[in-house]
């Protein structure tokens, strides 16, 4: 089911605005779009005075930009969101071109999808021909560009002593996302824009009438919860929900990953040398955990591609996916006309606590001159202010990490429990490697998976499953 557009932008003209006018004008190259903007809100000049935390005593000839070499710079700034987003991109960079005190100029361009983002990127910094001077993309790729040299660190802007961040700014950033941006040494390469987490959706009133009050706390919970939903669609009259029921098997990596965290898994490579080993003990426990489930028929592989009209219609107590399907979720209860309460969890851990898979894009600036440099800066810095991060998470269905705008999102938070309840039960993070060879790791995963859940698969085959895994990404990768 695809997300109904414009009443996104709708709410979020009533929900966090105080007033409206019109926009000007946007370059030529941005599209117009009517979005309604507050008349009381921080300036697009808020940055320049920023007070400026451990200041290098020697700045890098490049920072040497005055306000003067500022004026007229074109800011070409790409992006892979589409629909609300992507809307919301052009009229913020309206916006900007309208208020900011330099007369810096922001173009912005949807790639239309991660994919032809790097295609596009990748061809243009190599040709040397229109390549953006600002970029926003997974976090993968922002680190993979960076070891290629395309893309200039943060950590001298952030210093920097006009226009830099001082420590209470970055505080109020979150910290495991910032991080995320770092290298290994501490050096901010990029910056964070927004994040999203891989759960569980859990329909709990549902399990309510299965004879469950609390929501899983533990694997075993989970496993108990999901047989009961499948033994009462067995026990209906309705033979066609047969073999439904419980959790729907997921062979998606993330799923895969946040599954061997649950049961204790923590040997994901630290350096891009390091060898990928899921053939350890927890991989086998959570594998043969899952591949039991599936003999059990508590866990079951679905027709559709698409979990969000098994569970509107009670043929699924729990799947996997990610915070941003929230929304997706929320309209096809509303389809259906289920009332049911329902949830996201962390994945139930084994025993204790399990660690969430956090994946997000960020923006880096791109190589360029020291004025075209500074100036993506400078809109970057505009970009991450609360309210902008606000309208960003409603319009993208992911998270702010600007701790600032959940002051504008309470109202909309409360509206959407769902969505509002992660931030609150947060647990330990982690993210999936950032090396480039993830791109291909990730999906011979994902073809373990597919094994997993094969009719033809048992539980002592799981062994030769992780191994056949470590295996094949060793000889891709080598």
């Amino acid at each position: 089911m695809k997300r109904i557009l414009w009443p996104g932008i709708v709410m979020i003209a009533l929900l966090l605005l105080a007033g409206c006018r019109e926009a000007a004008e946007p370059p030529a190259e941005a599209a117009t779009v009517t979005v309604p903007t507050a008349t009381a809100r921080p300036s697009a000049t808020a940055v320049a005075t920023r007070t400026p935390f451990t200041p290098s005593a020697t700045p890098d000839s490049v920072l040497q930009v005055t306000e003067d070499d500022l004026r007229g710079v074109t800011v070409r700034f790409w992006h892979p969101f589409t629909d609300d987003s992507a809307a919301l991109m052009r009229q913020l960079a309206a916006d900007f071109n309208e208020q900011n005190q330099w007369g810096i100029r922001v173009s912005v361009f949807s790639q239309g999808s991660s994919a032809t983002l790097q295609e596009r990127f990748v061809e243009s910094v190599q040709s040397g021909e229109g390549a953006p001077h600002l970029v926003a993309a997974p976090l993968l790729l922002l680190h993979d560009w960076h070891v290629q040299g395309w893309l200039v660190p943060a950590e001298p802007y952030l210093r920097h002593a006009q226009w830099g961040w001082d420590a209470e700014m970055l505080a109020g950033l979150d910290a495991f996302v910032l991080t995320q941006h770092q290298n290994p040494a501490g050096t901010q390469l990029s910056m964070p824009l927004s994040w999203q987490a891989n759960v569980l959706f859990y329909n709990q009133g549902w399990a309510r009438e299965l004879g469950f009050e609390e929501a899983p706390a533990t694997f075993a919970d989970f496993q108990a919860q999901a047989c009961a939903a499948q033994e009462a669609l067995l026990a209906d009259d309705d033979r066609d929900n047969d073999g439904t029921g419980g959790y729907i098997a997921s062979r998606d990596a993330d799923a895969l990953l946040s599954w061997l965290a649950a049961f204790g898994y923590d040997d994901l490579p630290e350096a891009p040398g390091d060898a990928y080993q899921f053939a350890t003990r927890e991989g086998e426990a959570s594998f043969t955990a899952l591949r039991q489930m599936t003999d059990d028929g508590c866990a079951w592989v679905s027709r559709l591609p698409t979990p969000y009209d098994y569970f509107a219609e009670r043929m699924a107590l729990f799947y996997s996916g990610s915070t941003r399907d929230i929304f997706v979720q929320e309209q096809a209860m509303a389809f259906t006309g289920n009332e049911d309460d329902w949830i996201v969890l962390p994945y139930p851990a084994a025993e204790g606590d399990s660690p969430l898979l956090v994946n997000g894009n960020g923006a880096a600036i791109v190589a360029g001159s020291p004025p075209e440099q500074m100036a993506a800066w400078l809109y970057l810095n505009y970009l991450l202010e609360a309210r902008n991060q606000a309208l960003f998470a409603i319009a993208s269905g992911s998270y702010p990490v600007q701790q600032g705008a959940w002051t504008w999102l309470e109202v909309y938070a409360n509206q959407h429990q769902p969505w509002g309840l992660p931030p609150a039960w947060m647990n330990p993070r982690f993210s999936p490697p950032l090396f480039h060879n993830w791109l291909v790791v990730g999906n011979v995963l994902a073809d373990a998976g597919w094994e997993l859940y094969q009719p033809f698969t048992t539980v002592e085959r799981v062994p030769a499953i992780l191994e056949m895994l470590d295996s094949m990404i060793a000889e891709i990768i080598q």
